[in-house]
């Protein structure tokens, strides 16, 4: 799915961005055969030991060769079952989110 700068620019909003941001499922694939694909398409890693940073960061830093455009690749996690997915975040209340909130009556 496409994220970011060209997500919002789809909507109609208009902003200037420079790069390309995707998400994808991380708990469906692998690093290691997932950038030898890329290459095939002539993106490729923008810094040294990609693959490392993206474990540890949930995204790999990539570049579009021949037009030198940055692509963010994120991993997302949909299966409660993923190790390294972080925990779900405490969901406040309806009035914490929207403190200007009036109820509404029938």
């Amino acid at each position: 799915m496409i994220i970011g700068g060209i997500a919002v620019i789809a909507r109609g909003v208009r902003r200037m961005t420079t790069d390309i941001d995707a998400v994808i499922r991380g708990d469906a694939i692998e690093l290691d055969d997932l950038l030898p694909l890329l290459a095939d398409h002539e993106i490729t890693p923008r810094i040294d030991d990609a693959i490392a940073f993206a474990r540890a960061n949930y995204v790999l830093l990539l570049r579009h060769d021949p037009s030198k455009v940055d692509f963010d690749l994120s991993f997302g996690w949909t299966s409660s079952s993923t190790k390294r997915s972080p925990p779900e975040p405490p969901r406040p209340s309806a009035e914490t989110r929207f403190p200007w909130h009036v109820p509404m009556t029938s």
